[in-house]
């Protein structure tokens, strides 16, 4: 038999599993690392579980020790459990990588949301008046333009507006 450890770690953003053989598992360094990780995996299941209680799904620490040391306790408990664990793992990765994903398209979402405030910006600091005649833009907005009276007329633009504007002869 090969004494060894697996644990998992992340490294730039992705999963990873390191695999240790011929570990010295009697070293009083190994044993203290040993409590660390253990310990610092019971608070992190300590604040999931905290997490899912304040999103509706309610479950203690304690249950979730009780339920797993039952299943641990089950005969052929490991094979039957190795299926539901690796199930469980690969459902984990594809959230993983839908959170990911997520987070990537709010990235960019951020970044057109700057883009178009500052053109907003842009826009709120020019003129709305227009500095010279521009016959083609005129034809594109103007549908038609009706006269109402001598000093009185309606404009109705392409997109449906109507405008009454009174006019000095």
């Amino acid at each position: 038999m090969i004494p060894g450890i697996e644990f998992s770690s992340e490294y730039e953003g992705r999963d990873i599993h390191i695999v240790g053989l011929y570990i010295d598992y009697e070293s009083d360094y190994f044993k203290r690392r040993l409590v660390h990780f253990v310990n610092g995996r019971k608070i992190r299941n300590v604040e999931m579980c905290t997490r899912l209680t304040e999103h509706g799904m309610p479950v203690t620490y304690e249950e979730l020790e009780a339920e797993f040391n039952i299943l641990l306790q089950q005969p052929d408990s490991a094979v039957k459990n190795a299926e539901r664990f690796g199930s469980i793992a690969n459902e984990m990765a594809s959230l993983k990588e839908q959170r990911e994903k997520i987070a990537a398209r709010l990235r960019k979402d951020q970044t057109v949301q700057l883009h178009v405030h500052t053109m907003e910006e842009a826009l709120d600091e020019m003129s709305h008046r227009m500095q010279q005649w521009d016959e083609e833009m005129i034809r594109q907005l103007v549908h038609t333009v009706k006269v109402i009276s001598a000093d009185h007329i309606k404009v109705f633009l392409c997109n449906g507006i109507e405008i009454d504007q009174t006019v000095n002869p």
